[in-house]
């Protein structure tokens, strides 16, 4: 498999948020990525999948660069870090408008910040204004960016590996008032020095300022025309909610991804910079593609404007160096200015080929009030379809199948999702696929249409990307030669941004669940099913579908109207699978509810029912009731369970605690083995994560703090087995149902 689909770096192109060609580094291999899935019938289809870099086209000639979006940074001597701003007077660059890393606007009473940097022989010097009506900052040191303060991140460069990021908890909270300070240090090799930061702060009508010199620290060769990149990041925790965040960056992943900075020159002095008095931050704009806008152009970008209320009613040009792109009237948006714009295609270039515009500056009367470098991503065009043949190693199946793959974005990363869908296949068959231009093949399984045998999968939940912990899990369950793997939410934990985690998590399973068995002559690749949880999205809860373009991306062959599925084997079906969203993309109850009513009825007759879904009901490590999970546990037993109860669903897969747990229930309540309509709970989810404590519950039977993974056997009689192992492979725990 290791040379299947080579060739990623396709022009010097890389990888948004990952290791590529042209940044010295080595891209990943796609072949490492390859899974299977199934999107149809499991016993006559099979879709594979796998992670793949687009093409970057070269840039307009004459048309602006990363290089040439640089906010000129005066330099300020003479500043005393005291949290005042007298000693800044009238200079330093402005950021008169920092924005929600999704876009969205800031609360000019509750929330919002405005800055000034610049540049000493000593560092970066930032002074930072924050309306804030609630100070909450974190209890922890070693966790000052979960609440309220400020992060100042500083680079090598936009695209560099050296960095160091400072978090200033400013002390204005009555229980924490005292100015408090986090540094992580990111500059790798020998540290000569710790990083040194200066900080100070003072307490104003409505929030605070936060004034800070972060040293140089070995980051940057400070003099005038060095480029280093910056990204300011303010945090806002307001008791019991979410922390909100605003930032100058769009994106703040800036920790995992230097990308999500602002490209900075340090000027000469504080008088003579024309740029800098020209210049000043009003506005944010980014690009984003049009996969969203079904009435745009495909191929088109857009450019989405963020301003301060100054300039709503205002007529921006849009220039991308000697370009003059479009003339813009920004709208009143939420009491700010906003508007998205289409930009117009770039031409091509003599040979035909298409360009790009990577960058653009928005003025208004002469004055830049903003600068933005476009994300690659935004311009990458799949690599060429790929076309595959598999042909039966066992069966009766003579026939050669074929199928040509298609790509859809992988988000906004610069990557695609390629994916084959073979049909028409035999049932309970081991095929040989061969992916045209490689030499490599694999192999894969169908269904059989009839239970004429035990059958075998392996189920878990919250696996992540620790080696240490995921492999053995993996490999342990490889070696059960299981049909399919059933992960019941929290696979990657990208949180809806993190492409890197999505890729180490398929590279994980590609390589670890592979199966040899007495009638695999071969390594077989195990199928992956998948249920959401709350670390593909934002936030956990209430999103929607584009808060989990990666999960999507991959899984909407199955999930492509809706955010929970059946899956049936055998006809007449054997075993269902019922996978729901337990309130990430779709609330528990209401429609996902009412489909589920009408699921269940028809599968009653089915030997084997399950469901599977993310968040339990009954824990065995949080809280019953508090918070948004309380809510979506007590959503789930008031409308599911009743339903599971009444059709016969004869095991409920849980998952989210990161412990084991197992407990036969009716009506909440512990019952005996055989008791009708009654429903065994399994899981807690485990297979990777782990190590949290157990609490008693009056509902459990048993629950264990170990990370473990669930063998799971359905047998021709109707009776079911289950078995979890830990990483050891050691037996924790085991189950069963009878015939009903």
């Amino acid at each position: 498999m290791k040379h299947l689909l080579a060739g990623v770096c396709l022009g010097g192109a890389t990888v948004a948020g990952l290791s590529g060609c042209a940044i010295g580094q080595p891209a990943f291999d796609p072949a490492s990525t390859l899974f299977l899935t199934w999107s149809g019938n499991p016993c006559t289809t099979m879709t594979v999948q796998w992670l793949e870099a687009g093409d970057l086209p070269e840039a307009v000639s004459g048309s602006a660069t990363a290089a040439d979006v640089a906010f000129r940074l005066p330099k300020l001597d003479g500043v005393t870090i005291d949290g005042d701003k007298t000693d800044w007077g009238i200079h330093g660059t402005r950021l008169d408008y920092l924005a929600r890393p999704d876009g969205g606007w800031p609360d000019p009473t509750g929330f919002s910040a405005t800055a000034k940097l610049a540049w000493s022989d000593a560092g970066l010097l930032a002074l930072v204004r924050v309306v804030d009506d609630e100070a909450t900052e974190a209890e922890h040191d070693d966790e000052l960016w979960t609440a309220d303060g400020v992060e100042l991140f500083l680079a090598n460069r936009y695209d560099g590996e050296t960095s160091v990021q400072v978090i200033v908890a400013p002390g204005m909270d009555e229980e924490r008032p005292t100015l408090r300070t986090q540094v992580m240090d990111r500059r790798g090799g020998d540290k000569p020095e710790p990083v040194r930061v200066d900080a100070a702060s003072s307490k104003t009508d409505d929030g605070y300022v936060v004034e800070l010199l972060l040293h140089w620290n070995d980051v940057v060769d400070a003099e005038p025309g060095a480029t280093p990149a910056v990204q300011l990041i303010v945090n806002d925790k307001d008791g019991p909610f979410d922390r909100e965040q605003l930032a100058w960056f769009p994106g703040v992943d800036t920790y995992a991804d230097l990308r999500q900075t602002q490209r900075v020159m340090l000027g000469i002095s504080k008088t003579d910079n024309d740029d800098t008095v020209r210049a000043m931050v009003m506005a944010r704009v980014a690009g984003e593609s049009d996969e969203r806008h079904d009435k745009i152009k495909p191929g088109t970008v857009l450019l989405d404007f963020g301003g301060e209320p100054r300039l709503i009613g205002e007529t921006v040009t849009v220039r991308s160096g000697g370009f003059e792109l479009a003339e813009v009237k920004l709208d009143r948006v939420m009491g700010f200015a906003g508007r998205v714009v289409p930009l117009p295609p770039p031409p091509p270039d003599e040979g035909g080929a298409s360009q790009r515009w990577s960058a653009v500056t928005v003025e208004l009367d002469d004055r830049v009030v903003a600068r933005a470098k476009l994300d690659d991503a935004v311009w990458r065009v799949p690599g060429v379809s790929k076309a595959a043949l598999v042909a039966a190693v066992d069966g009766n199946d003579n026939v050669v199948h074929e199928a040509t793959s298609v790509a859809k974005p992988f988000g906004d990363t610069g990557l695609f999702v390629q994916r084959l869908d073979f049909v028409g296949l035999q049932p309970g068959t081991t095929y040989e696929a061969v992916i045209d231009g490689t030499d490599q093949a694999f192999r894969f399984r169908t269904a059989p249409v009839r239970l004429d045998a035990p059958l075998v999968f392996a189920e878990g939940g919250d696996v992540g990307t620790e080696d240490e912990y995921v492999v053995p899990l993996h490999r342990h369950a490889a070696a059960w030669a299981p049909l399919f793997g059933l992960v019941g939410g929290d696979l990657a934990y990208g949180n809806g941004t993190d492409e890197k985690a999505w890729v180490e998590y398929l590279q994980l399973w590609h390589k670890h669940m592979q199966s040899r068995s007495d009638t695999d002559q071969a390594p077989r690749l195990i199928p992956m099913l998948v249920t959401i949880g709350n670390h593909e999205v934002p936030g956990g809860f209430a999103k929607r579908r584009h808060d989990a373009p990666f999960y999507y991306a991959l899984f909407d062959g199955l999930y492509d109207t809706r955010n929970y599925a059946t899956l049936d084997f055998g006809e007449p079906a054997y075993l269902s699978l019922i996978l729901l969203d337990s309130g990430h993309t779709s609330r528990v109850r209401g429609w996902q509810t009412d489909w589920l009513a009408e699921a269940l009825p028809p599968r009653e007759s089915v030997p084997h029912l399950f469901a599977a879904y993310h968040v339990p009901a009954y824990p065995s490590h949080r809280t019953v009731n508090d918070g948004p999970r309380g809510a979506v546990r007590r959503a789930v037993r008031v409308n599911w369970v009743p339903l599971f109860e009444r059709h016969g669903v004869d095991a409920v897969f849980e998952h989210d605690d990161h412990t084991y747990k197992r407990t036969r229930l009716r009506d909440g309540k512990i019952v005996p083995d055989g008791t009708p309509r009654s429903v065994l709970y399994l899981g807690d989810g485990a297979w990777g994560k782990g190590g949290r404590p157990v609490r008693e519950r009056d509902y459990l039977e048993v629950a264990e703090a170990k990370r473990h993974v669930i063998r799971v056997e359905i047998r021709p009689d109707g009776s079911q087995h289950f078995r979890a192992v830990d990483v050891r492979g050691e037996t924790i725990d085991t189950a069963s149902n009878p015939p009903r």
